[in-house]
């Protein structure tokens, strides 16, 4: 990126934040005053990500929680746009997310409470290009995508001075199967350095168009799976040199920690159950817990039940209509524990329950956590930042529009 470009990408988050005569700022105005927006529009009950739910009758003013405004293409035109969705709470806009046209593809703003923390450009086939995530009108962090024969091929993310951080490389067969991925940042790239540093990669082996293998490699872990007619045959977890597990004909044997594991799998090669036994008194296996899957229509794991000394515990999964996990819930013995949603691929919020509902609420960003809530009835009584340089709000963007 020239030093040119990343002048005018943070010009452009401080021009947001400061205000003047631009359009940004005429928005920031409009949800600072928290006005609600006019007729022409469609209301829906949302969650605090902007998340389209149900219709709603009327408008939002009787509606206490959150609520989505979304603009109809006529009212987004009449007011110079390609499309607009506001998020109120109790009757005022707190977000809003703005898309116009921008030479041959779009660009969509969001703004929280007058300030801009996201922009997003897409091309004329609708791909995300470019993603700049802002706080107090510095930009934080910068993605680029590129494309070849319309399927994504590499993802270079940058810092906020301009530096790259990160790239990942998606590599094709002829016929456009994705045969390796890569995630690789730009220290190890440039010192060649092993261990967590060193990333992550993907690889694919394919055999007269069928998959026989798959390679998974982070740092020095490294899982390989080989398959027939679609089925896993057999299954191996590496660390370094050392085999640390093994899976076949229904079998895993976990070398360290001495346990076995049967499983049992459906027609389509899933597995249904695995039942995991103490062997390390050799013959005598003890079983220690049991757990049952459930998948939704395309492969994916939707639930898991797992049985064992303290109970019953079981894990469900939500996606979005794009496929992306967006929330996790736990639930021990019937009594919801524990409630993880997705806000993005780097960020999430884990909220821990107890009786009396949520107590605790943590956001992490990029693997580590950056904001922590203590709650009492609902309400936060304390609140402090993990990550004192980063700041709230910035950089958080929306679920999927579900539209």
């Amino acid at each position: 990126m020239t030093a040119t470009r990343f002048r005018r990408l943070a010009a452009r988050g401080r021009a947001a934040a400061t205000g003047g005569i631009s359009a940004l700022a005429a928005c920031a105005a409009l949800l600072l005053a928290g006005t609600p927006p006019a007729a022409g529009v469609e209301y829906y009950r949302s969650d605090a990500y902007g998340t389209r739910l149900a219709p709603l009758d009327g408008d939002s003013a009787g509606h206490p929680g959150y609520a989505l405004a979304v603009d109809t293409p006529d009212e987004a035109k009449a007011a110079g746009l390609a499309a607009r969705r506001q998020l109120l709470q109790g009757g005022t806009v707190i977000t809003e997310w703005r898309r116009s046209t921008d030479g041959d593809g779009s660009v969509e703003s969001e703004l929280h409470t007058g300030e801009l923390v996201a922009e997003r450009r897409y091309d004329a086939a609708g791909r995300l290009i470019e993603e700049l995530h802002f706080a107090a009108g510095d930009l934080l962090r910068r993605a680029v995508l590129t494309y070849s024969g319309g399927m994504l091929r590499r993802i270079q993310r940058y810092d906020g001075a301009g530096t790259l951080t990160a790239t990942e490389n998606y590599e094709l067969t002829s016929s456009g199967r994705l045969r390796g991925f890569s995630h690789t940042p730009a220290g190890a790239a440039a010192t060649g350095a092993t261990g967590a540093l060193a990333g992550t990669s993907l690889d694919f082996l394919f055999h007269r168009g069928e998959l026989v293998e798959e390679r998974r490699r982070t740092g020095d872990a490294e899982v390989i799976e080989r398959f027939r007619g679609g089925e896993q045959l057999a299954a191996e977890r590496w660390r370094g040199e050392q085999l640390v597990s093994e899976r076949s004909a229904g079998a895993r044997i976990d070398h360290p920690g001495g346990t076995r594991t049967d499983t049992t799998v459906d027609d389509a090669g899933r597995v249904e159950s695995e039942r995991v036994y103490d062997i390390t008194d050799g013959e005598d296996a003890r079983l220690l817990e049991e757990r049952t899957y459930g998948y939704r229509d395309d492969g994916t794991v939707l639930s898991v039940q797992v049985i064992g000394a303290s109970g019953t515990e079981t894990v469900d999964y939500q996606f979005g209509d794009d496929g992306r996990l967006v929330r996790e819930q736990v639930r021990r013995r019937g009594r919801l524990v524990r409630v993880v949603t997705y806000l993005s691929p780097d960020e999430r919020v884990v909220e821990v329950h107890a009786a009396g509902g949520t107590v605790l609420r943590v956001l992490w960003r990029d693997g580590e956590p950056i904001r922590e809530q203590l709650l009492r009835g609902g309400e936060v009584v304390r609140s402090r930042d993990l990550a004192p340089d980063t700041a709230p709000g910035g950089g958080s963007a929306p679920l999927p529009d579900t539209s």
